[in-house]
């Protein structure tokens, strides 16, 4: 009994004194583990603001997101100072930004161990400051990783967009996986892709959450397909805007505005335009082509036998003021174009009794200076007094297409049924017109081509443009062979392709021999021969390093040309005021001309007084190009219900565009 009491007395002292002993040793332990736990307490507390720093970052409270990224600086300091950064850039405290985003720049280490901070570093001082040497790092670094992530794609895609390099921002664009729709779509429309900026927008609509992020992408939509002249498309995109009239204000923000755009088609495009004419400039080149007609044959035959046969006076002093006026009009062909109008505009305005081919010749005349709103008058009234000749028909008829009248049908059936019948004079030249230009499949009798007409230019001329369109410009065309001498000719020549030549010797050989110094030939006389002229120096990328100057120079039609340089070359006042003394002095009503005017205004943001010259074109010459772009404006002003009468054709001028104002600021902030 004794040995198990003091057996028991034992076990209890040795518990006892394990337990005071255990107590003892587990202090330090206890101590450590709380020093630990309040370590990861604060790194929880600074955790837990850098999250609420970046929530605040998001919610653009960047005065807030600042004081908690700088107490997380502690924990998180390359992200935090970072951040810092880009909060102070928001607020445009631009010092401050740059303080601690070159404090993040400086650490090279960076390169390799978070190449996204360097690069973003990188990025926004560049910014700051359009120092190159920063974007240049960015483009560097990415184009040697071997694997980027989509953070670090993001960068130099906006790296790239900054540098205006959206070919190559595009391509990376589409490989990002977390990317704003929105921002691949401007991408395809800064590259006149406007098929793929299409499906990007309607996946952005998918991707844009609340009723201010959709009507931003049906805003850039309605631009998108007004741009790609998708009219139909445009207009339904009108009626759901339409719809959301009352909550939509993308407009303010992103204003649509007219501008005069010098760099309105691509070098490429130029080229096809030259190479393929488009049918206005085909029409252009009828009207330089197409003969004068310097004396009625039929009618002199006939005064003839009247005056010297039969001895009549009336026909003796008609036959007189017809040679009169021959030489007259020989005399006035030699001048400038615009000056040659002026004379024979007089010359009909002093006469009682005029002839239909003075109509006639007066009309051709306004047309090669294109006021076609005064050759349609003056072709009409040569028709009308003479029925029987061909070309008077064939010129009315055509002109209807360049000046857009409000003639109704039953006069056009009749100028068809004119053109096509077979009896009159010039019968097979009208008739081979018709079918180049209205109907290819028409059969013609050639026993209607006399041989003076078969040897003609203007034969030649239609010929030309009959194949054109399958051939392009190529230098065994009989006109180009035959007529080497004409101005226009010359210049076709010196365009034009010859046989198996690729288009890299093409365009090279193009550029060596198109004449870089001033050629009086193309600068001044006949407008299609200089607007060809320019449209080529666009098309090879040489408009602004050739010579266009004549010294001493001051022919109107020499003006015309310096008015349309000092545009591109952003002297808008000058052009303005070379329009103005054209239009004063020598009553130059054309289109074209108010067409500089226009783009003159625009570019010295004289805007009011240029929407109200679109206005007037609009009014007097019925012109589709001035609806349309003063459609613009109505879309602007959200006066959405009579868009459709303004959206009826393309748009096709050369020198008046569109944009979204902020484009390029907002496609840089997504």
């Amino acid at each position: 009994m004794i040995r198990i009491i003091v057996s028991v007395i034992l076990l209890t002292y040795i518990s006892l004194f394990a337990l005071e002993h255990k107590t003892i040793e587990s202090q330090p332990q206890i101590l450590f583990k709380h020093k630990k736990l309040k370590q990861k307490q604060i790194k929880r507390e600074l955790l837990l603001k850098f999250n609420t720093a970046v929530l605040y970052l998001e919610q653009e409270k960047y005065l807030h997101a600042i004081a908690l990224f700088k107490q997380s600086a502690k924990l998180l300091k390359i992200p935090s100072y970072l951040n810092i950064g880009i909060a102070y850039y928001k607020l445009h405290s631009y010092k401050n930004a740059y303080l601690y985003l070159k404090k993040l720049y400086m650490l090279k280490e960076l390169k390799t161990q978070d190449r996204y901070t360097y690069l973003s570093a990188a990025y926004y001082l560049y910014k700051i400051t359009n120092n190159p040497i920063y974007i240049n790092q960015i483009v560097k670094i990415g184009a040697k990783a071997k694997i980027l992530t989509d953070q670090e794609k993001l960068l130099v895609v906006d790296t790239l967009i900054l540098q205006k390099k959206y070919k190559y921002a595009f391509k990376l664009a589409k490989t990002v996986k977390n990317i704003s729709w929105l921002k691949v779509a401007l991408l395809a429309i800064k590259l006149r892709d406007y098929t793929i900026a299409r499906e990007y927008l309607n996946k952005a609509f998918i991707q844009a959450k609340g009723d201010e992020a959709q009507n931003t992408v049906l805003w850039f939509s309605l631009y998108r397909s007004l741009k790609a002249n998708e009219i139909s498309d445009a207009l339904d995109i009108v009626t759901k805007i339409d719809d959301r009239r009352s909550y939509f204000h993308t407009n303010n923000t992103l204003p649509l505005e007219l501008y005069f755009n010098k760099n309105r088609f691509t070098p490429k495009q130029y080229l096809k335009q030259i190479m393929h004419p488009i049918y206005d400039r085909k029409l252009d080149f009828v009207y330089y082509f197409a003969p004068f007609i310097f004396e009625d044959y039929d009618a002199m035959s006939a005064e003839e036998k009247k005056g010297f046969v039969m001895k009549n006076q009336n026909s003796i002093s008609q036959l007189n003021t017809m040679i009169k006026y021959n030489a007259q009009f020989l005399e006035a062909s030699k001048l400038d174009p615009i000056k040659r109008v002026q004379v024979l505009q007089k010359l009909i305005d002093q006469q009682y009794d005029t002839q239909a081919y003075e109509y006639y010749n007066l009309a051709l005349s306004y047309a090669q200076i294109y006021d076609y709103k005064k050759a349609y008058k003056y072709f009409k009234k040569a028709y009308n007094l003479d029925h029987g000749n061909k070309l008077y028909a064939v010129m009315t008829y055509i002109t209807t297409k360049k000046f857009n009248t409000s003639e109704n049908k039953i006069f056009l059936d009749i100028l068809t049924s004119n053109i096509l019948s077979k009896k009159g004079s010039f019968v097979y030249l009208a008739q081979y017109l018709y079918k180049v230009l209205e109907d290819p499949k028409m059969k013609l009798d050639k026993k209607y081509l006399t041989y003076a007409q078969k040897k003609s230019i203007f034969f030649r001329a239609l010929y030309f443009l009959e194949n054109i369109q399958k051939k392009g410009i190529v230098e065994t065309e009989p006109l180009l062979v035959e007529f080497k001498k004409d101005p226009l000719v010359y210049l076709l020549n010196l365009i034009s392709k010859k046989k198996d030549e690729d288009d890299y010797m093409y365009i090279s050989r193009m550029q060596d021999i198109i004449p870089k110094v001033y050629n009086n030939k193309f600068l001044k006389g006949n407008l299609v021969v200089t607007d060809l002229y320019l449209d080529t120096l666009h098309a090879l990328g040489l408009f602004y390093t050739t010579n266009l100057i004549i010294p001493h120079e001051n022919t109107p039609t020499y003006l015309r040309t310096q008015a349309i340089v000092s545009l591109y070359k952003q002297r808008p006042k000058k052009a303005i005021q070379l329009i103005e003394l054209l239009q004063d002095k020598y009553e130059l009503d054309s289109i074209d001309s108010f067409y500089i005017l226009v783009a003159g205004l625009l570019s010295s943001d004289q805007k009011e007084l240029a929407y109200a010259t679109l206005t007037e074109l609009d009014l007097l010459y019925n012109d589709k190009d001035a609806r349309f772009l003063g459609g613009i404006k109505v879309l602007q002003s959200l006066k959405l219900s009579s868009a459709p009468q303004y959206f009826k054709d393309k748009l096709k001028g050369k020198f008046i565009d569109f944009r979204i104002k902020n484009f390029d600021d907002y496609l840089e902030s997504l």
